[in-house]
């Protein structure tokens, strides 16, 4: 049997305090034998963060750390975060792999928000990304 687990978090202020959430909820869910865990989108800066300051060091520093977290409760992990590309900022959901190549980028989507239409200007989705983790 296939275990899935949704994570429904508070986000909190930092990346920081969101990579703890994401890591308790993880070590929870990997109690329980998840095989896999769906988290919310921004998971890993929350709503309250300041886009116009993040930086994409900061994001791949976030994503690198769910990876490892993914790779040490050997849990597979959807995480919404937001992503760089193309000189933009995209709203994404990233496939991190926690069992066969712990760590692993498998797949991403993103999708660009027209901030003023308030509808989305494009999206699209990649696989087998291994320079992200």
């Amino acid at each position: 049997m296939f275990k899935v687990a949704a994570a429904q978090m508070k986000f909190a202020r930092t990346i920081e305090d969101n990579l703890a959430g994401i890591e308790r909820l993880l070590a929870e869910a990997s109690r329980r034998r998840a095989d896999v865990v769906l988290f919310p989108e921004c998971a890993t800066t929350g709503y309250a963060y300041d886009f116009a300051e993040l930086r994409p060091a900061e994001v791949r520093s976030a994503l690198t750390a769910v990876g490892r977290l993914a790779a040490r409760f050997r849990t597979n992990v959807l995480v919404g975060s937001p992503v760089f590309g193309r000189g933009k900022l995209y709203n994404g959901s990233y496939a991190l792999r926690g069992m066969e190549q712990p760590g692993f980028l498998a797949a991403r989507w993103e999708q660009m928000v027209d901030a003023v239409r308030k509808r989305a200007a494009r999206s699209s989705l990649a696989f087998d990304l291994p320079e992200v983790c």
